[in-house]
């Protein structure tokens, strides 16, 4: 649960080019979200980048996860799913912007 629309692979190999999410780790935890928010977990043999328990959407994915889940809980409410389930720096800003259409 929280990983749709997506496979574990294909999210494993876009958040390994995620240009954020590389030069986070790079950096040692600083930057978007604190270290201690940081967690790994092992989904179907590929080590998956959490925060706060939350799936990190690689940059290249965000457009199609928006519309996933607006469709599969309405435009006008499901920011609220989104959010229990998925995170990236921008997350809010991008709902603003796609409910805006």
């Amino acid at each position: 649960k929280g990983l749709e629309p997506f496979e574990p692979t294909m999210l494993f190999k876009k958040q390994q080019k995620d240009e954020e999410l590389q030069a986070y780790l790079q950096a040692g935890g600083k930057g978007m979200y604190p270290k201690f928010s940081l967690s790994y977990k092992l989904v179907q043999g590929k080590k998956l980048v959490y925060f706060y328990k939350k799936i990190y959407v690689p940059s290249a994915l965000r457009p199609a996860c928006l519309q996933y889940y607006a469709k599969q809980y309405g435009v006008g409410t499901f920011s609220s799913e989104i959010c229990k389930h998925a995170i990236w720096p921008s997350l809010d800003a991008d709902i603003t912007n796609f409910k805006a259409g």
